[in-house]
């Protein structure tokens, strides 16, 4: 299931499409207008609805991403290009089949969770790609080593864009969908993720010394989890259970915040 299936992702894939509009030069600041839209798809007319059917108007992409509003999502990967979402979601370890219509903002395409999980690891990682592996060396009764894989590590994106896309998610803990985790020790972020007839529930989430995904749902993908079965409520603490268990075990350094680059400022 975690190395093999291929689930849909929901609102978890939305930071690969901020990403790559960052790229471009957008900046968690920009605004965007919330507000119903119908977008031609070959015959048909494609009319992404936000989870609650309410619409905000103007809205930052910090607060679209906090609070999962779809229309933005879809308004920035018109904006930004499917191609360039696709790159980016690439370049972060995701080898599933991405196909480039409008509802792969909303994470319409199947992912495993060990790709989901991987690629938010860049954000952690200040733009860094680490192939995930299993086993790290071999080693016998006396630490002689006989075998080691060595991490298969590249440039994924720029520290910048990394560190925008984890001050956004943090901001998902602070006051967003992920709310139920703040009590837990900063610096802290992460994304939920619900798919249409609540067949998949996610929830991927890091701070600088780990990355954590959770995902829930039946092997046959037409089996809801059951009405309002969402991120926030399925998987998000089973999440909060694995970081408490890590700051038990003083397995968490404690930093004060997820660092900085060069070149990135933060205003009011």
């Amino acid at each position: 299931r975690a190395v093999q299936s291929r689930r849909q992702t929901g609102s978890s894939f939305k930071p690969f499409v901020y990403g790559a509009a960052f790229e471009k030069g957008l900046t968690p600041a920009d605004t965007l207008f919330d507000a119903p839209i119908a977008i031609p798809v070959g015959e048909q007319i494609y009319a992404p609805k936000n989870y609650y059917g309410k619409y905000a108007g103007i809205v930052t992409i910090q607060r679209a991403l906090e609070l999962s509003i779809n229309v933005p999502a879809v308004k920035t990967y018109m904006m930004t290009g499917g191609d360039k979402v696709v790159d980016f979601a690439r370049r972060l370890g995701i080898t599933a089949d991405l196909p480039q219509y409008p509802s792969l903002s909303l994470g319409a395409a199947g992912v495993s969770p060990l790709e989901m999980t991987g690629a938010y690891n860049v954000f952690a990682n200040s733009g860094v790609y680490i192939k995930p592996r299993y086993i790290r060396k071999i080693a016998d009764q006396t630490e002689r080593v006989l075998d080691e894989q060595p991490p298969v590590i590249s440039e994924a994106t720029s520290q910048q864009v990394a560190f925008e896309i984890a001050y956004m998610l943090k901001g998902t803990i602070d006051r967003g969908t992920a709310y139920a985790a703040h009590t837990l020790a900063d610096p802290l972020a992460g994304k939920t993720g619900t798919t249409n007839g609540y067949t998949d529930a996610w929830f991927i989430g890091f701070s600088p010394e780990y990355t954590v995904g959770v995902w829930a749902g039946n092997d046959d993908p037409s089996k809801s989890l059951g009405g309002g079965a969402t991120g926030a409520d399925v998987t998000l603490p089973i999440w909060i259970d694995i970081f408490k268990q890590f700051e038990e075990q003083k397995l968490r350094a404690g930093k004060p915040d997820f660092d900085p680059p060069p070149g990135v400022v933060v205003v009011p």
